[in-house]
C-alpha cells in the first residue's frame, strides 16, 4: 500500500509496484536504497519515471524499511528541484528508515497481541460458568463476567479478594483447598462445596506454572450443580418413597379391611365402636398419604379417558364444600359452558382440585374480613383449557415462592400437612401434558391455574412425554 499527501500522488494507473521495472520494487527486492538526484537526465529508467516527471518531481530517494530480512515497505522522498544526496544525508535517512521499520514491526506485533487479548477476553467471558484467576496468595486477579453475576457484586469489589472470603466469607483457606492442592502437585484438583447461600458447586483448580515449572497461581473453574444434585436427591427420595409405600400398603389394607368388617356387625352403642371407627378413618388417611407418595414417585399407573373438567371440579367441590363453608368461606363457581373434553384420569385430576381447595382453605384460616374461594374454568386460545382456584387468603411471600412445589416443603404447623400436595399436583399435571402456574400477593391472596391440553392434542403430548 502507498501513502502520500493528498494531491501529490506519484503513481499513475499504468504503474505496477510489483513490476521488475518499478523503482520501488527494485528497492524492495534488492534490499538497497536508491537515491536519484536528477530523474530526467540520469541513466536510470524505471516504470514510475513518467509519473514522477509529470508531477514535476526532479529528485527522489527510495529507502527500503528493513526489519532483519523482512521488508515492511519503502520510504520515499521527493523534491521538485534537482539536488544531490550526500553521504551524510543518505546515512541519516537509512538510519531513520531502520528505526521506522522497527516501529512498524512493533506496532504490528502490538496489534497482534491486542487482537489476541480481545479474542481471549471474548472467549473468557463467553463461558457461562465461573472462571477465576488466582495468584499464589489465593487472591482474585482476573475473572469472567459470570463471577460478579453469580455473587451479585460489582466487578471492582472482586479484585484482590481471597477466594475463601468470596465463596464462604471465611478468614482462612478451606481445609482442603483445590487451588493450593493444584499449585503443590502441579495437577488438576477437584472439590464439591455447598455454599452458605445454599448453592452446590463443583470446583476444578488448574495450576499456572512459570517456565521453570514453579507455581505462580491457579485457575478456578466452578459450576453451579445445585439443580443436578437436587434431581439426584429427588430420584433417590422417590425410590425410597415408593418402597415405603408398597411396604405399608399390605398391612394397611388388612387394618382398614378388618376394621370395616368389625364395624359392619358392631352396634353403634358398643363401647369399642368409636375406637374401630377411628382406626378405619386413620387407616384411610394413611392410604391417601401412600397414594400421594406413589404419585410423587411416578410409580402409580394412570388410566386415561375422555374427561370433562367441569365434572371433575364439581365432584371435588362436593367432597369439601361442607367443611369449607363451615369455616365461613364463600365458594363461587364460574364454570364455562361447552368446555371441550380433555384426555386424562378423572380421579387424579380431582386430587389436584382437592389439594388446591384445601390449600386455599388453610390460607384463609384465621383471616379477618371477607373469605372467598373462586373456581373458574375457561377455554384458552392455545388449544388448552384452564382451571383457576383463587382465594383471598394470606398470600405467599416472594422468598418462599420458588420452593412451594418442592416435595415435603410446607409452612403449615406439624400435623397439618405433609408438604406433598403441590408437588404431587404438579406431577399429575405434567403427566397429563399440562402445567400448574401460580401468582400471589401477600395479604391479598393466591391464584393457582391448572392448564391442560384439549383431547385433540392431549394424546400426542402425553405420548411424547412418556417417550421422554
Amino acid at each position: 500500500r502507498t501513502s502520500v499527501p493528498k494531491g501529490q500522488g506519484v503513481l499513475g494507473e499504468e504503474t505496477r509496484v510489483s513490476s521488475p521495472h518499478s523503482l520501488f520494487w527494485t528497492a524492495i527486492s534488492e534490499h538497497r536504497s536508491l537515491f536519484r538526484a536528477d530523474i530526467e537526465n540520469d541513466e536510470l529508467e524505471f516504470a514510475e519515471d513518467s509519473s514522477l516527471i509529470k508531477a514535476r518531481v526532479r529528485s527522489v530517494g527510495v529507502i527500503p524499511l528493513l526489519a532483519g530480512e523482512m521488508v515492511l515497505g519503502v520510504l520515499v522522498l521527493k523534491y521538485r528541484q534537482e539536488g544531490g544526496w550526500d553521504e551524510e544525508s543518505q546515512g541519516f535517512l537509512e538510519q531513520f528508515a531502520s528505526q521506522l521499520a522497527i516501529c512498524l514491526k512493533n506496532a504490528g506485533l502490538y496489534s497482534q497481541v491486542l487482537l489476541a487479548k480481545h479474542q481471549w477476553e471474548k472467549t473468557f467471558d463467553a463461558v457461562t460458568d465461573l472462571l477465576l484467576c488466582l495468584d499464589n496468595d489465593l487472591q482474585v486477579i482476573q475473572f469472567n463476567r459470570a463471577v460478579p453475576r453469580f455473587f451479585g457484586l460489582e466487578p471492582e469489589a472482586l479484585f484482590g479478594r481471597k477466594c475463601y472470603a468470596l465463596f464462604f466469607d471465611a478468614s482462612s483457606p478451606c481445609a482442603r483447598c483445590p487451588a493450593k492442592e493444584a499449585m503443590q502437585t502441579a495437577r488438576r484438583a477437584y472439590m464439591q462445596y455447598r455454599l452458605p447461600r445454599g448453592a452446590t458447586i463443583d470446583v476444578f483448580a488448574y495450576p499456572v506454572v512459570t517456565g521453570e515449572n514453579k507455581p505462580e497461581g491457579a485457575i478456578l473453574y466452578a459450576k453451579d450443580v445445585t439443580h443436578l444434585v437436587n434431581s439426584f436427591k429427588l430420584v433417590a427420595l422417590g425410590e425410597m418413597a415408593a418402597g415405603v409405600a408398597h411396604e405399608l400398603n399390605s398391612p394397611l389394607t388388612a387394618i382398614v379391611g378388618d376394621a370395616q368388617l368389625l364395624l359392619r356387625d358392631l352396634p353403634r352403642d358398643t363401647p369399642g365402636y368409636e375406637l374401630l371407627y377411628d382406626i378405619r378413618n386413620c387407616g384411610n388417611r394413611c392410604r391417601e398419604t401412600i397414594r400421594s407418595l406413589l404419585a410423587f414417585s411416578r410409580q402409580e399407573e394412570y388410566t386415561f379417558a375422555l374427561t370433562q373438567l367441569n365434572e371433575v371440579v364439581e365432584r371435588a367441590l362436593n367432597l369439601l364444600v361442607y367443611q369449607i363453608e363451615k369455616n365461613q368461606i364463600t365458594v363461587t363457581k364460574e364454570l364455562a359452558p361447552d368446555l371441550p373434553l380433555i384426555w386424562g384420569n378423572a380421579t387424579r385430576l380431582e386430587q389436584i382440585v382437592v389439594n388446591l381447595l384445601l390449600n386455599s382453605r388453610d390460607a384463609l384460616e384465621g383471616k379477618n374480613g371477607q373469605k372467598r374461594i373462586t373456581l373458574t374454568t375457561s377455554r384458552l386460545g392455545t388449544g388448552e383449557v384452564a382451571l383457576t382456584v383463587e382465594d383471598t387468603g394470606r398470600g405467599i411471600p416472594a422468598e418462599i415462592m420458588p420452593f412451594i412445589f418442592n416435595p415435603f416443603f410446607t409452612t403449615k404447623k406439624p400435623g397439618k400437612g405433609t408438604g406433598l400436595g403441590l408437588s404431587v399436583s404438579l406431577g399429575i399435571a405434567q403427566a397429563h401434558g399440562g402445567r400448574l402456574e401460580v401468582t400471589s400477593k401477600v395479604g391479598e391472596g393466591s391464584r393457582f391455574t391448572l392448564i391442560l391440553p384439549v383431547a385433540s392434542t392431549a394424546k400426542k403430548e402425553i405420548a411424547a412425554d412418556g417417550e421422554g
